[in-house]
């Protein structure tokens, strides 16, 4: 049975298999070779390493923030 998740604000359904490594580079399209973002899920940061080991959880909320220069 397919997942809802929020990410960025937008709700969208995954497969029950997906973890936020496949979620970030398969379905969203963000580049891994060079990572200019931090990942959050339910409010707390995740380091790089971690991404292949989480699985998403249905109602799960990921945010993808990057750095925005200026004054």
């Amino acid at each position: 049975m397919p997942k809802t998740i929020t990410v960025n604000g937008d709700t969208m359904m995954m497969p029950t298999h997906a973890n936020l490594l496949k979620l970030i580079s398969d379905d969203l399209g963000y580049s891994i070779k060079e990572i200019h973002f931090v990942v959050a899920v339910n409010a707390e940061i995740k380091s790089v390493s971690q991404w292949q080991y989480i699985q998403l959880s249905d109602g799960d909320c990921i945010d993808i923030l990057g750095a925005i220069t200026g004054g």
